[in-house]
Protein backbone atom coordinates (compact mmCIF):
# COMPACT_ATOMS: atom_id res chain seq x y z
CA UNK A 1 0.00 0.00 0.00
CA UNK A 2 1.77 3.32 -0.84
CA UNK A 3 1.18 6.39 1.06
CA UNK A 4 0.37 9.65 0.06
CA UNK A 5 0.89 13.10 2.23
CA UNK A 6 -2.84 12.92 2.67
CA UNK A 7 -2.71 9.84 4.17
CA UNK A 8 0.31 10.70 6.30
CA UNK A 9 -1.50 14.09 7.33
CA UNK A 10 -4.53 13.08 8.24
CA UNK A 11 -3.49 10.16 10.15
CA UNK A 12 -4.98 9.68 13.70
CA UNK A 13 -3.75 7.39 16.80
CA UNK A 14 -5.86 5.92 19.87
CA UNK A 15 -5.59 8.48 22.75
CA UNK A 16 -4.27 5.96 26.08
CA UNK A 17 -3.15 7.01 29.31
CA UNK A 18 0.24 8.32 29.31
CA UNK A 19 -0.02 8.10 25.68
CA UNK A 20 2.07 10.14 23.57
CA UNK A 21 0.92 14.25 23.45
CA UNK A 22 -1.06 14.64 20.38
CA UNK A 23 -0.02 17.92 19.56
CA UNK A 24 4.25 16.48 19.05
CA UNK A 25 2.49 13.47 16.99
CA UNK A 26 0.55 16.17 14.58
CA UNK A 27 3.60 18.40 14.28
CA UNK A 28 5.86 15.52 13.39
CA UNK A 29 3.02 13.97 11.08
CA UNK A 30 2.97 16.91 9.63
CA UNK A 31 6.76 17.76 8.55
CA UNK A 32 6.90 14.32 7.42
CA UNK A 33 4.45 14.79 4.95
CA UNK A 34 5.83 17.67 3.80
CA UNK A 35 9.08 15.53 3.51
CA UNK A 36 7.30 12.84 1.46
CA UNK A 37 5.53 15.59 -0.89
CA UNK A 38 8.88 16.97 -1.60
CA UNK A 39 10.32 13.40 -2.50
CA UNK A 40 7.54 12.70 -4.30
CA UNK A 41 7.98 15.99 -6.54
CA UNK A 42 11.96 14.65 -6.98
CA UNK A 43 11.02 11.13 -8.08
CA UNK A 44 8.43 12.83 -10.21
CA UNK A 45 11.21 15.26 -11.77
CA UNK A 46 13.40 12.76 -11.68
CA UNK A 47 11.27 10.35 -13.92
CA UNK A 48 10.37 13.18 -16.39
CA UNK A 49 14.35 13.59 -16.58
CA UNK A 50 15.43 9.89 -17.45
CA UNK A 51 12.76 9.79 -19.62
CA UNK A 52 14.33 13.08 -21.56
CA UNK A 53 17.52 11.59 -21.38
CA UNK A 54 16.12 8.14 -23.02
CA UNK A 55 14.76 9.55 -26.35
CA UNK A 56 17.84 11.66 -26.88
CA UNK A 57 20.44 8.53 -26.50
CA UNK A 58 17.83 6.76 -28.80
CA UNK A 59 17.63 9.56 -31.44
CA UNK A 60 21.56 9.58 -31.00
CA UNK A 61 21.65 5.81 -31.13
CA UNK A 62 19.78 6.47 -34.86
CA UNK A 63 21.97 9.35 -36.00
CA UNK A 64 25.11 7.13 -35.06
Amino acid sequence: MALTPLDIRSQSFTRRLRGFDADEVGAFLSILAEHYDDLQREVRHRETRIADLESKLVHYELIE
